[in-house]
């Protein structure tokens, strides 16, 4: 237990905080003040004496022998770092008061178990320098069906595969088909779901030389890009479904609508359509048969613009594909962490050490898994 009493015998035992109870009760030698007691005599003012203990501004001056017992005293319930520090400052003083109450409370066990999730730290992916080179796969439902979204990352193409089963061999079919038209690609990103993580689909990656990058568990939003655009398919397929012109056509037609128009749509990011960034050219729509006027029966008196400058703008920062950025840690294999288990019933954090690095902000861990929770 820590109290006055203590606090005021282990002054009298501290070497320098001795001397400051002698000069104060005494008197200052303004010619001779110690190096380490300078601070107090520009400030003695705000100095006094209370049994065996000093004050500063009224507040206990605790020698260092009692600190942590302080520190443990006013931490009995776990208050955070900020009321901590508001209460310590009512009550007692030492230099460098404030470090020590967030190094305490960072060390404390119970604080990081039961701590707030830290804000997400996100990575802006690599842009990438030519079609297909990255793309981000991910199964939605919709209309009763599964699909499979293919997203290019260099020209924002994406493919929408139906699939009748979404086991390994079913996925490397439908990528295969992909693959025949656009080529291999170098990297795919996908979550953490059954036929990403099989056998059959790790060896095929490996067989293909395709690197797999996957986003950690609880944090779809890794794999943003295919996240995004499975919400613009759903949203342009519910609005198809809605209009009574396509109320004869069944969900696959409906897909292939939506996809002719997205893919030929103009994309700020790009500066262009998907489909003009990837072919290098524009394909003729149904706006350009009813709405574009032949060149050849332009009169020569009408003055006509009719070429389309397409600006190629480098935006690929936009409101879609610009991550939130904090500064964040470098760990390294071999360091310890506090992992966030939300698996079934359990919601706490758990001991972990790093034993691999996957990427700039993802990491493989070893957790330590309480016998509780077993």
């Amino acid at each position: 237990m820590i109290d006055l009493e203590v606090i005021g015998r282990e002054t009298q035992r501290d070497a320098l905080l001795s001397t400051l109870f002698q000069l104060v009760q005494s008197g200052w030698d303004e010619s001779n003040v110690p190096a380490d007691l300078k601070f107090y005599f520009a400030n003695q003012s705000c100095l006094s004496l209370f049994n065996d203990c000093v004050l500063y501004s009224e507040k206990v001056i605790v020698p260092k022998s009692c600190q942590k017992r302080v520190l443990e005293l006013m931490h009995g319930c776990h208050l955070g770092v900020i009321r901590m520090k508001q209460e310590a400052r009512r009550y007692v003083y030492w230099p460098g008061l404030d470090k020590d109450i967030e190094e305490f409370v960072q060390r404390c066990e119970v604080c990081s178990k039961t701590g707030r999730m830290p804000k997400k730290v996100y990575s802006k992916w690599p842009e990438a320098s030519k079609p297909f080179e990255r793309v981000h796969l991910d199964f939605f439902h919709f209309g009763g069906k599964t699909f499979l979204i293919v997203v290019d990352a260099y020209s924002k193409w994406i493919d929408v595969r139906l699939m009748s089963r979404t086991d390994s061999d079913s996925l490397i079919n439908a990528l295969n088909s992909v693959f025949r038209i656009f080529g291999k690609s170098d990297l795919i990103v996908s979550d953490n779901g059954p036929p990403f993580n099989s056998q059959a689909f790790v060896d095929y990656a490996r067989q293909m030389k395709i690197e797999l990058k996957k986003s950690p568990a609880y944090s779809p939003e890794s794999n943003g890009l295919a996240e995004r655009e499975v919400q613009t398919a759903k949203s342009g397929l519910k609005k198809l479904m809605a209009d009574p012109k396509y109320g004869s056509c069944k969900i696959p037609e409906l897909v292939e609508v939506f996809l002719f128009s997205y893919r030929n749509s103009y994309c700020q990011a790009l500066g262009c359509s998907p489909a003009s960034k990837i072919f290098s050219f524009v394909p003729k729509t149904d706006l350009d048969s009813n709405l574009k006027p032949k060149q050849e029966k332009v009169k020569k008196r009408v003055r006509f613009d009719l070429r389309v400058k397409e600006k190629i703008i480098d935006k690929r920062e936009s409101v879609n594909e610009k991550p939130r950025v904090r500064k964040n840690d470098d760990y390294a294999v071999g360091d310890l962490v506090w992992y966030r288990c939300e698996y079934k019933t359990m919601r706490s954090w758990l001991e972990a050490v790093i034993v691999g690095v996957n990427s700039k902000n993802t990491y493989y861990i070893e957790v330590s898994v309480p016998k509780h929770f077993l």
